[in-house]
């Protein structure tokens, strides 16, 4: 596999879900948070951005007020 500079990525943060598999709207104000230089936010849970020279993305996600839920991201190039 070759890496991929300077390639057009999309991150995702999806909904919450407790360890049932249940979503509480409470939650939403709740996000995980993504520091990245060089990827900005369109919203709360979608975040773009563009891999640098070597094809790599360094993100750091906080979640300050984590309540022990799930929550799935995806990365879409």
């Amino acid at each position: 596999q070759k890496p991929l500079p300077y390639r057009y990525m999309e991150l995702f943060i999806d909904p919450a879900k407790n360890r049932k598999g249940e979503h509480q709207d409470a939650w939403d104000n709740l996000r995980v948070t993504v520091d990245s230089e060089g990827m900005s936010a369109s919203s709360p849970e979608h975040y773009t951005g563009v891999t640098d020279v070597n094809g790599q993305a360094h993100l750091t996600l906080k979640h300050n007020s984590g309540l022990g839920v799930e929550t799935p991201i995806r990365i879409v190039m």
